[in-house]
Order: structure tokens, then C-alpha cells, then sequence
């Protein structure tokens, strides 16, 4: 059985999407919450904070900005990224800081 030319370039675009689109979620499993700021490598993020891993805790490019912030009552957060084995890391594909398995 021969495919017409339309049907077989079809195909082969939906098996190209499909790979790239499981490869991209299977290869990052990862959480926007608690963090900011863009970066190119891990080393541009870090975790501010970590003392106290609640509300006033982020993955961040801007240390600098969380230096002197003092939380008063820390407040554990237990759903917080790094208590669900995440870490602060440069989330490559989509040049942002965040947190990944």
C-alpha cells in the first residue's frame, strides 16, 4: 500500500511531535512556584533562604535581593518544592530559574 505524499509527510510531522513532546516532558520534571528570575546556567540560581524552607524561600538569580530579609516566624510550607525532592537549579529549556527532579 503506497501513501500519498500529503499523508506521509503528515505522519512523519506527528511522529516528530509527539517524540519531541514526550522528550521534553519526560527529560524535566519541573516546578515554577517559589522562584524568579532568568539564567543560562545552574550556577546563576540559588536557594534564598534555605534556612527557613516556607513563603519567604525562592529559587533565585538575585541573591543579593534576600540578604538581609528576616521572616520573623518561620513558617514550613510542607508542599515547598525542595520538600518534594526538587532543586534550585537554571531550567535550561526555558531559561529560567526553578526547581527540578
Amino acid at each position: 500500500m503506497k501513501l500519498d505524499p500529503f499523508k506521509k509527510t503528515m505522519i512523519m510531522i506527528s511522529v516528530v511531535v509527539v517524540f519531541s513532546v514526550s522528550l521534553v516532558l519526560n527529560v524535566r520534571n519541573f516546578d515554577l512556584s517559589h522562584s524568579e528570575g532568568f539564567c543560562v546556567f545552574d550556577r546563576d540560581c540559588s536557594f534564598a533562604n534555605s534556612s527557613c524552607i516556607g513563603e519567604y524561600s525562592v529559587c533565585t538569580n538575585n541573591l543579593e535581593k534576600y540578604e538581609n530579609l528576616s521572616a520573623g516566624v518561620c513558617e514550613i510550607v510542607p508542599d515547598f518544592p525542595s520538600n518534594k525532592g526538587y532543586q534550585c537549579e537554571c531550567l535550561q529549556t526555558l531559561a529560567r530559574c526553578g526547581w527540578a527532579k
